[in-house]
């Protein structure tokens, strides 16, 4: 079955809606799962849902092995990556902006979901039964080019933050970003750490840089980021390692320095923290699999595939059901 999901001819990108009196800003799409795709959402919330295979996710240390119509939950800030353990694995996901919304958050806080993802012992239930109908509905609608497709889409999503507030046990926690600089200031620091990851570097490297002084930098990085210098830069040094290990047959030892950290043993503890599997196993495991073309890119499904419509239909109906 999930080798059907491949025969679509063409794709399409990320759907965006823009947000409303009803709803947040939201982003959707379907996309074949690859190799780890490493990365964060400054302000978005993720939810994803497979439709088609087996994929393992890795989030803050934090790992889960989703199958098909298990759906996972990633709060903004959160560094995570997917990994396909079947060829094939498909998913919907959405991605809604906590930015300016007062449920999400206000008050130096945002919402954190406590219950994060499913599995065999909870994906029938109620929660993520409404949860799947509601993001298969919204996806149904922008598909949908009948004259009221505008207003049912509206409606679809304004029922997506009473869901998650209902269902997943929300709570609030410090919301630390109080960013202050300029977006070009900002942009130049992070820039500055993309091209200069591999190096030994420093705060003091960073403040000679930037003219700014070395405590102000400190509180940049939470206030801006919610991590701290090391725990950004370690982000970015894993980003590279990951395509090192999947797009080159460097030794480890050379792809651990390569990319910053000061040892195998070093790199290898970190990895394993990060996503559970050492960087040698992790190179095993991908070897024959399909990859991306880069470590950034997305592999976009067609939302038309009629695979895909079948299954979100089938969540649709599931979902308006009685528990």
């Amino acid at each position: 079955m999930c080798q059907a999901f491949l025969m679509a001819e063409k794709s399409l990108d990320i759907i965006r809606i823009p947000g409303s009196a009803t709803h947040p800003e939201l982003e959707i799409f379907t996309n074949r799962i690859l190799n780890y795709r490493y990365h964060w959402h400054e302000t978005q919330y993720e939810i994803t849902t497979v439709l088609c295979g087996r994929a393992v996710y890795s989030r803050k240390g934090e790992t889960a092995e989703l199958t098909e119509d298990d759906v996972i939950i990633i709060d903004p800030l959160m560094g995570h990556a997917s990994l396909a353990l079947e060829k094939g694995t498909v998913t919907i996901t959405l991605l809604m902006n906590a930015e300016g919304n007062e449920l999400l958050s206000r008050n130096g806080t945002m919402i954190s979901f406590r219950l994060w993802h499913s599995s065999e012992h909870d994906r029938s239930s109620h929660a993520f039964r409404l949860l799947r109908s509601v993001i298969a509905d919204i996806m149904l609608s922008l598909l949908d080019d009948s004259p009221f497709a505008s207003q049912t889409l509206d409606s679809h999503c304004s029922l997506l933050i009473p869901c998650l507030m209902r269902y997943f046990h929300p709570e609030e926690k410090p919301d630390i970003r109080k960013g202050s600089l300029s977006p070009q200031a900002a942009g130049a620091i992070t820039a500055f750490l993309e091209n200069h990851y591999s190096e030994k570097i420093s705060l003091e490297d960073l403040a000679s840089f930037t003219g700014y002084n070395r405590t102000y930098l400190s509180s940049f990085f939470k206030t801006n980021t919610g991590l701290n210098f090391h725990e950004y830069l370690t982000r970015i040094r894993l980003k590279h390692s990951l395509s090192d290990l999947a797009y080159t047959d460097k030794l480890m030892t050379a792809t651990a320095l390569d990319n910053g950290f000061s040892d195998l043993k070093t790199f290898a503890s970190i990895f394993k923290a990060n996503f559970h599997i050492t960087p040698s196993a992790y190179r095993e495991l991908i070897k024959n699999a399909d990859k991306a073309e880069n470590i950034d890119s997305r592999l976009f499904q067609n939302p038309r595939d009629e695979l895909v419509i079948n299954k979100l239909r089938g969540f649709s109906e599931r979902g308006l059901a009685m528990p």
